[in-house]
């Protein structure tokens, strides 16, 4: 009677899985600690940012909600599509490079300097968000329409 090998050959070693996730890991993270400085900034900034019972917090959520509709359809594929492609080819590193400075550099400095210090309240921390998208959409364009993803492998 033949014996067969019950061992088969893996798709992916454990480093390879760690260099896809770690990054993914810690951009989630930074996410979620940006997104909570984001309610934090606009908890600051009047009732109206976070109530839902007067005529100024309809006005304001109008506002946001076609403004968001509309940057939505425009900018944010670019902007969170193309990183999982850059992932899913073996590149996880410059996506996470790219959300977390342009995390901190526009969701988290701009929110404070147009929400606050400009006294936009919670309509600049949207304006952050959208020229966060913005800026995204813009760095991975380029290496996407340069092929430069296509030169990693996951497996």
């Amino acid at each position: 009677m033949e014996q067969k090998s019950l061992t088969t050959k893996k798709l992916f070693t454990n480093v390879s899985l760690f260099k896809l996730f770690i990054p993914l890991i810690i951009e989630q993270f930074l996410e979620y600690l940006v997104g909570l400085a984001d309610s934090i900034m606009v908890s600051s900034v009047g009732e109206s940012a976070v109530s839902g019972l007067s005529e100024s917090a309809t006005a304001l959520t109008k506002q946001n909600v076609w403004s968001h509709g509309i940057v939505m359809v425009l900018i944010w594929p670019l902007a969170y599509t193309l990183p999982v492609t850059f992932r899913a080819s073996g590149d996880a590193k410059f996506p996470m490079i790219v959300g977390v400075l342009s995390m901190f550099f526009c969701r988290i400095a701009l929110a404070y300097l147009l929400s606050i210090y400009f006294n936009m309240g919670m309509f600049g921390t949207w304006v952050a968000m959208f020229i966060d998208w913005i800026v995204k959409a813009i760095i991975f364009v380029w290496p996407y329409m340069s092929g430069r993803w296509t030169k990693f492998h996951a497996i």
